[in-house]
């Protein structure tokens, strides 16, 4: 792997772990969201995969802990809130009405 890869993911898991301790540190922060994913609630197994510190990619503000499927929602939303409303919208009332909430969002961002 090229160097300047290596040390931009060595910047960005050092982002990670100053965020999660500007939150006062993993095990502080699973306890504060009650041992679970703050988006669906799943906990992690026991002795299995830790919850991820997800953040914020661009300020690398640190927003909490998720399980691995939240967090790849999130990724593959590129964390857009009006993506994952229209995503709500979609499961809810189906793809007529998802289409007309993201046109709407769309004509009122210009």
């Amino acid at each position: 792997m090229p160097r300047k890869v290596v040390r931009a993911a060595t910047k960005h898991r050092r982002a990670k772990k100053a965020g999660i301790a500007a939150l006062g540190g993993y095990y502080a922060q699973l306890e504060a969201q009650l041992g679970a994913c703050a988006i669906c609630g799943r906990r992690p197994k026991e002795g299995g995969r830790r919850l991820n510190i997800e953040h914020d990619h661009l300020t690398m503000r640190c927003r909490g802990l998720t399980c691995h499927f939240c967090n790849r929602m999130l990724a593959w939303a590129r964390d857009d809130p009006n993506t994952l409303m229209t995503g709500n919208v979609y499961l809810k009332h189906g793809w007529e009405a998802a289409c007309v909430y993201r046109d709407a969002i769309k004509s009122i961002r210009g």
